[in-house]
C-alpha cells in the first residue's frame, strides 16, 4: 500500500466516526481518492492488525 501524491478528501481520525465517514465518501464516488489518518506508530506490516483471526493467540477477551 503506498500514499498517494494527491487525495482528494482527508478524514483525520480513525475512530469509529472516522471510519464511517471515510467509508461513505469513498462509496459515494468510487473515483474520489479518500485518506484516512490516525496518529500513533505504523502498522502496516503487524500481522496482529491484517490477521484479526489470530486474535485468541494475542489473548483477546482474557481478563
Amino acid at each position: 500500500m503506498t500514499v498517494p501524491d494527491e487525495v482528494d478528501i482527508i478524514v483525520c481520525g480513525g475512530g469509529s466516526c472516522g471510519c464511517v465517514v471515510a467509508g461513505r465518501l469513498a462509496n459515494l464516488d468510487h473515483n474520489l481518492q479518500v485518506l484516512l489518518i490516525e496518529g500513533g506508530e505504523s502498522n502496516l506490516n503487524n500481522p496482529w492488525v491484517f490477521r484479526p483471526g489470530i486474535c485468541e493467540q494475542n489473548q483477546c477477551g482474557r481478563i
